[in-house]
């Protein structure tokens, strides 16, 4: 009851997962499509998109309440993250261990190499996280990374 899209190269590891590629029981394939066909998915949807929208939103007032000009938000729309290109002179690496220190995790760009007259990107998470600690979170950063 889902796909993976992923390079070549990985195929091997993939396969080397008996468990993954195994196909669901008949009774999980049937309890899901009764599921759909009640329209209990498509309300689900819309009822986590509005919930996500409304993190969103939080966490961008948060981000301008609490971070102002340390940080430009690039990505707000899409997804459960947000990106921020952060105005220090220092690498995203460094500003993940510093967050790390604070008890915040944050993601750093998964390109290797940034170059080095571009400011560093961090990407912020809010799928699993609550409203209340969203603010903490956003608080410690600002602790983390304004010296």
């Amino acid at each position: 009851m889902n796909y993976m899209v992923l390079p070549h190269q990985l195929l091997p590891n993939l396969q080397s997962m008996e468990r993954t590629l195994s196909s669901p029981s008949r009774i999980d394939q049937l309890a899901m499509a009764l599921f759909m066909e009640r329209g209990h998915w498509y309300r689900h949807i819309r009822r986590m998109r509005n919930t996500y929208r409304k993190k969103n939103e939080k966490m961008l007032k948060l981000i301008h309440a609490h971070l102002g000009s340390l940080v430009q938000i690039e990505g707000e729309g899409a997804g459960l993250h947000i990106e921020l290109t952060v105005n220090r002179s220092c690498s995203a690496e460094k500003l993940k261990d510093l967050a790390l220190a604070k008890g915040v995790r944050v993601y750093s760009s998964q390109q290797d190499e940034i170059p080095n007259n571009k400011k560093p990107k961090i990407y912020l998470g809010f799928g699993s996280i609550t409203i209340t600690n969203m603010e903490i979170g956003i608080q410690l950063l600002k602790a983390a990374w304004i010296r």
